[in-house]
This record gives C-alpha cells, structure tokens and sequence, in this order.
C-alpha cells in the first residue's frame, strides 16, 4: 500500500466513524509517521471527504 493509499483509507475511516457518532469533532487531522519521524499531512473537514469521496449521496446506515 502506497502512503496516498494508505492516507485515502485513513480518511474515509474516520469519516465513516464520524458519520456513526453525533459526539464526534469535525476535523481531521492526518500525519504520516516513518523511521525517520512524522510530518503533518493534511488537515481537513470530514464534510470536505465526504462530498469529494461521495459527491453527496447518502452514507449507507452501516459499511460492516
């Protein structure tokens, strides 16, 4: 899995689970951790993921 892969996957998890928990925070806060360290990838809205990933149709009630 390539670090975009593995960056896509991480966004649209925690989307999911955001969309499952009303008490959850909006944002997103994405780092990339190497042996060489961590850098902060991107910071971003969950409705933002959601609308780019979706393109406004519904979420499903359950993804399991």
């Amino acid at each position: 899995m390539t670090d975009e892969e593995a960056i896509d996957l991480g966004l649209k998890a925690v989307m999911y689970a955001a969309h499952r928990d009303a008490m959850s925070g909006g944002m997103q806060n994405v780092f990339l951790i190497t042996q060489e360290g961590w850098k902060l990838v991107k910071r971003v809205d969950n409705y933002d993921v959601y609308r780019e990933k979706f393109g406004g149709e519904k979420l499903p009630r359950s993804v399991v």
